[in-house]
């Protein structure tokens, strides 16, 4: 073999041997790339987001837990006999015999509901119980009207509900109430009137011009509105019941025929020209606990000749006893001594029957006590 062929042979090795080198320095560098690589990837930002792919709920069992669910509204939630919050699906709720109190919001905002029975263990109604219940036209409720208005109810029945008292008989059609309890009017020709149990309070002008001559009002009427006897100059008598807390002004004006009446110690206040012109009117009975009596309460009544003003009265308006024949029974440092002392009104002293309730009358509004 020539030295030519040697020389080829070798040169050709040694091609070859630098060709591995450098193949296998390739390798190396790329080997070390790769790890560099997934290195980078393993940070705990990328690791966590791609676990988060994993552990992403099945959308078919996703649920809101903040909201009422589905599984909420098919289940009334019931807390200590309070219903939080009505469920159940059904158009026509029934208000579980467990429950004592229907809570603020109960129903508020439930647009399936068209009516709901109420049994007679339920207590209290809460604020909104009904609010923005679209569909909700009716209430049963499953006692009578009068142990209807023994419940707490915190807030308003929308109006467009319509009340059922199914524990009594027919609701008698000559008085007009409304769903408060409050009686809007009289339709009746009977002039004895015995005001039903269920009623609360007697709206203004309730009776007014009316020919009623006897009035009984029950226990658990709180007031009698504005105007609400007056003109009614067949009146002779009319019971007030002890839960009265207020008259108001005008409410017995100009009944003529009128001659007797007791105040009941609830009453606070009596307000402007409650009794005037109550011509016949002579006997008058106010109690201990009557804070104000307003101007002209009394009048021109013609025959009131005697009247005592009790020691807690705090207030007495103007002219109220105007045109009047009547002589006060005072007691030393009322409030009463002081009106009578100053408007020229005939009294009697009592003596001082609590001197720590002794006070001065109310100085009446004067643009001349503004400053200047």
């Amino acid at each position: 073999m020539s030295e030519r062929v040697i020389r080829m042979k070798t040169d050709k090795k040694k091609v070859f041997r630098i060709i591995s080198v450098v193949a296998a320095v390739c390798i190396a560098f790329g080997a070390v790339t790769v790890s560099r690589l997934v290195s980078e990837e393993d940070t705990p930002d990328t690791v966590d987001q791609r676990t988060a792919r994993f552990d992403a709920p099945d959308p078919e069992s996703y649920t809101h837990e903040d909201e009422w669910s589905d599984t909420e509204i098919y289940d009334p939630v019931i807390e200590n006999g309070t219903l939080v919050k009505y469920g159940g699906g059904a158009s026509e709720a029934v208000i579980p015999y467990d429950v004592t109190e229907i809570g603020d919001g109960a129903f508020g905002g439930i647009d399936y509901v068209t009516s709901v029975r109420i049994h007679t263990d339920v207590r209290v109604i809460g604020y909104g119980a009904f609010d923005g219940c679209g569909a909700l036209t009716d209430i049963y409720y499953e006692g009578s009207r009068a142990q209807w208005y023994n419940i707490d109810i915190r807030g308003l029945i929308p109006e467009n509900i319509v009340l059922h008292f199914e524990g009594e008989e027919l609701m008698d059609t000559d008085f007009v109430v409304d769903d408060n309890g409050m009686l809007k009017g009289y339709t009746g020709s009977d002039t004895t009137v015995v005001i039903p149990a269920y009623v609360t309070g007697i709206a203004p002008s309730a009776f007014m011009d009316s020919g009623v001559t006897d009035v009984i009002i029950p226990e658990g009427v709180r007031s009698i509105g504005d105007k609400a006897f007056m003109f009614c100059m067949s009146l002779r008598s009319v019971a007030l019941p002890e839960s009265l807390e207020d008259i108001g002004s005008q409410a017995f004006y100009g009944c003529t025929s009128l001659e007797s009446v007791r105040i009941p110690a609830s009453v606070r206040n009596i307000g402007d020209m409650a009794f005037m012109l109550c011509s016949a009117l002579r006997d008058v009975s106010l109690s201990e606990g009557l804070e104000a009596l307003g101007s002209s309460a009394f009048d021109s009544c013609l025959n009131l000749e005697r009247l005592t003003v009790p020691n807690s009265v705090s207030y007495i308006g103007s002219g109220a006893f105007n045109i009047s024949p009547v002589t006060l029974g005072v007691y030393e440092g009322s409030a009463a001594l002081g009106y009578a002392a100053e408007n020229g009104v005939a009294f009697e002293l009592l003596g001082n029957a609590d001197p720590t309730a002794a006070q001065d009358i109310p100085a009446e509004p004067s643009y001349d006590d503004e400053i200047s």
